[in-house]
């Protein structure tokens, strides 16, 4: 089945929910389609993945690592990262331009590795910063992006707050993926 062909499909279970007063489900489903037509309106757009998590899971060094250079700044004082920070290919840049701008990404590096000229890959602001902003730009972000890398780390993977948010993001569930940073740190 094709994106189309789903969206086509999602059209007529939203029509026919309407019809028997599934007014929420409805709704619901029209946004989806809303955000799917939003998202689809780029040309040649890149597959965005975006490395999500708590304070000093090491987000911003993960990404300086897939980069082998300094791309996102890190710091011992938190918060380090205050806006979303791109990673994308050179070459595709200017094609990029109006997703990064649909996305309010105003920060961009680039690269020139072929192999990943199809991705964007974003450094976000950490979800449980002592800055409400930070969590408000991550909860603007999260729906209009294609995958989210969770990170985590041996002191954060049990934190409350943060088991609280993945729980909110449990609808995107097939959107997540998660990573165990500093996993060298585990003791038997």
């Amino acid at each position: 089945m094709t994106l189309d062909d789903a969206l086509q499909r999602l059209r007529h279970a939203s029509a026919a929910a309407r019809e028997i007063g599934l007014e929420d489900e409805s709704n619901r489903a029209d946004a989806v389609l809303a955000r799917a037509r939003e998202r689809s309106g780029f040309s040649g757009a890149a597959y965005v993945l975006a490395l999500a998590g708590g304070t000093g899971v090491g987000k911003s060094s993960l990404l300086n690592a897939l980069a082998r250079r300094t791309v996102s700044a890190v710091r011992a004082v938190r918060p380090t990262t205050d806006q979303p920070i791109a990673w994308v290919a050179e070459a595709r840049r200017d094609e990029m331009e109006p997703l990064l701008a649909w996305l309010d990404i105003r920060h961009v590096a680039t690269h020139a590795d072929d192999d990943l000229a199809g991705v964007a890959i974003l450094d976000l602001p950490d979800v449980d910063s002592v800055r409400a902003e930070h969590r408000a730009t991550v909860d603007a972000l999260l729906p209009r992006i294609d995958a989210v890398a969770w990170v985590l780390d041996p002191e954060k993977y049990d934190d409350a707050r943060l088991h609280a948010y993945l729980r909110e993001m449990s609808p995107h569930a097939a959107r997540l993926r998660f990573v165990l940073n500093k996993a060298d740190r585990l003791t038997e």
